[in-house]
């Protein structure tokens, strides 16, 4: 008689392994799948508007939040989310605190692993920072992602509206700020 494992098995036997995928499986993937990511969105409590980083990274090499790491099987959303912001600059906030907004689906022309196109959901998160984890993640930002010259600044809608940034942010601030 053949033994099932159930999902909880196979799960505990991920967990502790390295989930990264080679690179050339990764582009695989890409091509042929919708990839689940985290998008974060900051905001402090005292203002109504949130900070976007001008990526320098395709997919989106514009104004946009942190994120767009993927999701990975043995980790919840939040602590994907979590994971996301240490890496693109050194800032470690427990999972608890990203709150969820939406999904977004994204379809981009070119992608960074390659000229071709790609797809991915986003789930978004927002995250109430402090000035002073807003001047830390500013001052740490991911020089391979990001413009460290511009940092992160404050978009409020208008300004959101005026420099065209993406109507992803648009419908993510109007979640956040109805």
């Amino acid at each position: 008689m053949r033994q099932t494992r159930s999902y909880e098995q196979k799960n505990a036997d991920f967990k502790g392994k390295n989930p990264w995928i080679p690179q050339e499986d990764y582009e695989k993937i890409l091509r042929t799948m919708i990839v689940p990511c985290v998008d974060i969105i900051l905001h402090t409590d005292d203002e109504r508007g949130i900070y976007l980083a001008k990526r320098i990274a395709l997919p989106m090499a514009s104004y946009w939040c942190l994120g767009g790491r993927m999701v990975f099987s043995d980790a919840s959303f939040e602590e994907a989310a979590a994971r996301s912001l240490k890496r693109e600059s050194i800032l470690e906030i427990k999972p608890s605190r990203f709150k969820f907004i939406c999904n977004h689906l994204y379809a981009w022309e070119a992608i960074a692993q390659g000229n071709f196109t790609g797809r991915n959901i986003a789930i978004v998160f927002s995250l109430k920072v402090s000035l002073k984890e807003l001047n830390q993640i500013k001052k740490s930002l991911n020089k391979d992602e990001f413009d460290t010259g511009f940092g992160l600044q404050k978009f409020d809608r208008q300004r959101l509206l005026d420099l065209n940034v993406h109507k992803a942010m648009v419908d993510i601030f109007d979640q956040l700020f109805p």
